[in-house]
């Protein structure tokens, strides 16, 4: 029989599987010819003759090799977010778009053939993409980024890829299937095209994990001239290769008496997407694994988590000794329900649940108690209607714990953002730390304690920069992605978000400027209703204020086809912009809608022949009017920025927001000092211009400050100590009970 390297995967050093069969390999011998001659015994049982005539199969020591074997890989099923895209040609020369995507991995003995990305196309693009193997620099997993090029794919083209995500295999030839080493860090890269076309519109999307991580390695990206590692999220990849040799790791786990077998157990190997569980003996076996040094780590609910490192890179079978795991001890978790005018909440339903669910009922002083809980991570809920909980619900249970929590009423939903007297105004922002503009609830979390924490202020509204396009729904306004938590536990109180009338694809929706197939005509004639009532019933259900805006920044240069207003690059004119608007505030109003603020955002100046009054929705249309501008150049005034928009806003008697500003590190000869002069500068104007009800920083990787490590591109002690001490004021207002 033909063995086909296509047809076949390593099962283990000694195990093959063919056409869905099993065969034993008995002897191994190479010949000149590159033909390899296997006698084997079918499980069927059958005896025949295999040959494979890839002349890069060679016989080893303690195994055979055998082609496109995985060596390293994290799997499609972790999906749950497009990760990239690569935007422009490598390498990458502007910050807001990548040229290449890495993720690090573990190498094992073996010769690389291969690597596998989970891939779509987006719009057109065209260009030939590489796979690149790198040695490692940064911590594993902390900050990994691609160092050295080692060897690098033969090419495929990007046009040619699937709109739907599918993998893709890269084939490493001739002398570029180089040798890894056992136990050592590497990283595997897509590598973006040198000429072609890319852009917003026409790009390579690449699938990742941002939700449940647990590959050992990170994800980095190539933007503005350099590697920037991604802690927060993982690439799915594969890389394939000649193993030397395979390993087989057998084992038993033990109750504390070390003789009683503990069945149920979780085996796994940290950073691995392989486990499995223990038999009714205790015992178990992680099998057909590449030969390199694993850590272990055994689980049971109630129990001691223990690790174990084992090297297989010998190759072979490997026994663990007996692993013994030993029942945690059991803690009480209390404490006190009150109201935020400070009486006892009783009879409050409180419940803790993680891998154990435990309920009680508050006592007349407020006193809930948890006498006997297995040490855990535990969410915290109160039920109790027509209130919400403040604070984090997480709790961490390894000792006796108390966990106050404080009741206070819901706001009746419906009403306006109230606008603040003269000389107050509100303070918000937009949080991510790490490089990436749409946070879920988690991250966004952690990211407003950083930024509060060095700023000194908590805020009155927060926004999730991510973006949703026609036809998309409202994303983090649903699970598992809603922010609503964090509303609830009192981190702000209004929510910022942005609807574009444009489908993601554009330009392609237009096929004139200005022609009736441009999608904000579209959005006026009727033809998108449906999805706008979708809207519109994920904002009611929200239960929250929103501040929405559409198509921000409609006036400045932000379109793909620049110079020029984007709006006209996606086949409208500030008619067709008004009118979309428009459908989209009357729709809403229709469907009973009123926890929604709509906010018209402009660009601090126009491009093009347009101007702010142009795509003015007008009065009726229209509850705050807001205005975006930066500090782009170490000279940049902001009073000068916003002096015309300001002049132009004021008559509208409408309330002004700043709804971006921000310093930018990326242009890194701008001084900490000049930043520090641009925060001061726009604090000062702000406060002679009391017709500006919020200001809301952009605090993301692009144009974040802090002043906590040193070791950070974005360390500006001086920039966060003029924010700090600006906000300080009382006049900027913090979300209050």
């Amino acid at each position: 029989m033909l063995f086909n390297r296509n047809a076949a995967t390593l099962i283990s050093h000694d195990l093959i599987r063919f056409d869905g069969r099993k065969f034993m390999v008995i002897s191994v011998h190479m010949y000149p010819v590159t033909a390899i001659l296997i006698l084997v015994l079918s499980l069927s049982p059958i005896v025949g003759l295999a040959v494979d005539l890839n002349p890069a199969v060679i016989q080893s020591s303690g195994g055979i090799i055998l082609p496109n074997s995985i060596i390293e890989s994290y799997r499609e099923d972790k999906y749950d977010r497009v990760l990239g895209p690569i935007a422009t040609l490598h390498p990458s020369t502007i910050w807001s778009a990548d040229s290449a995507e890495s993720q690090s991995f573990i190498g094992t003995a073996s010769n690389i053939t291969g690597a596998g990305f989970y891939l779509r196309k987006y719009g057109a693009p065209s260009g030939l993409l590489h796979a690149v193997l790198y040695s490692h620099s940064g911590v594993f997993g902390s900050n990994s980024t691609p160092n050295a090029e080692l060897a690098r794919s033969d090419p495929v083209e990007s046009s040619t890829l699937s709109s739907q995500f599918s993998l893709v295999i890269f084939a490493f030839s001739g002398d570029e299937q180089v040798t890894l080493e056992a136990n050592i860090p590497y990283c595997i890269g897509l590598e973006g095209p040198t000429s072609g076309s890319l852009d917003d519109a026409n790009n390579i999307q690449i699938g990742g994990d941002g939700s449940s991580l647990s590959h050992g390695g990170n994800w980095a990206r190539y933007r503005y001239n350099q590697w920037r590692d991604m802690s927060d999220f993982d690439m799915i990849f594969y890389v394939y290769g000649y193993v030397f040799s395979m390993s087989t790791i057998h084992g038993r786990v033990v109750h504390s008496d070390g003789s009683t077998p503990f069945s149920g157990a979780n085996v796994e190997l940290v950073g691995y997407s392989t486990r499995t569980i223990t038999e009714s003996d205790g015992t178990y076996s992680l099998i057909y694994l590449p030969s390199r040094s694993y850590t272990l780590r055994y689980e049971a609910n109630g129990y001691q988590t223990v690790e174990q490192t084992i090297d297989t890179s010998a190759g072979g079978d490997f026994y663990v000794d007996d692993v013994l795991l030993t029942a945690t001890s059991r803690v009480r978790v209390y404490g006190y329900v009150t109201y935020v005018n400070g009486s006892a909440a009783s009879d409050i339903t409180v419940s803790i649940t993680g891998d154990n669910t435990y309920l009680n009922t508050t006592a007349i002083d407020g006193l809930y108690e948890f006498q006997s809980v297995i040490q855990g991570d535990y969410q915290l809920q109160i039920s109790v209607s027509g209130y919400r909980q403040l604070g984090v619900r997480t709790v961490q249970v390894y000792s006796d714990t108390r966990k106050d929590v404080t009741l206070v009423a819901r706001a009746p939903v419906g009403g306006k953002i109230p606008i603040p007297n003269d000389g107050q105004c509100y303070h918000a922002a937009f949080c991510s730390w790490g490089d990436t503009a749409a946070p879920l609830p988690e991250p966004g979390r952690r990211d407003i304690d950083r930024f509060v924490s060095i700023v000194g202020k908590s805020l009155y509204a927060a926004e999730n920069a991510g973006t949703v396009d026609v036809g998309e729904d409202f994303w983090p306004m649903r699970e598992p992605n809603s922010w609503k938590p964090l509303l609830d536990e009192g981190y702000f109180e209004v929510f910022i978000f942005s609807l574009n009338p444009y489908l993601r694809d554009y330009p392609s929706d237009s096929d004139t400027i200005n022609g009736p197939t441009a999608t904000e005509w579209k959005i006026a004639n009727g033809t998108y209703d449906a999805w706008i009532n979708t809207l519109a019933q994920q904002c009611k259900d929200f239960e929250c204020t929103i501040m929405l805006k559409i198509g921000a920044e409609m006036n400045g240069n932000q379109g793909p086809n620049g110079p020029g207003s984007w709006i006209a690059d996606f086949g409208a004119t500030p008619t067709a912009f008004i009118a979309a608007w428009r459908r989209i505030v009357d729709v809403f109003a229709a469907a009973g809608v009123t926890n929604v603020d709509w906010c018209i955002s402009y660009n601090f100046e126009s491009v093009g022949i347009y101007d702010f009054e142009d795509y003015y929705p007008g009065d009726d249309y229209v509850d705050w009017i807001g205005v975006d501008y930066y500090q782009i150049s170490a000279s940049d005034d902001p009073s000068a920025q916003v002096t015309a928009f300001y002049n132009w806003a004021v008559p509208k008697n409408k309330p002004l927001a700043v709804t971006e500003w921000g310093t930018n590190w990326y242009n890194k000869n701008i001084p900490d000092a000049d930043r520090a002069r641009y925060i001061n500068d726009f604090f000062d104007d702000i406060e002679t211009r009391p017709e500006f009800k919020m200001i809301r920083y952009h605090w993301n990787s692009w144009w974040r400050f802090q002043d906590d490590d040193p070791s950070d591109y974005g360390y500006m002690p001086l920039a966060s100590a003029a924010y700090r001490d600006k906000i300080a004021d009382e006049r900027y207002l913090a979300y209050s009970y």
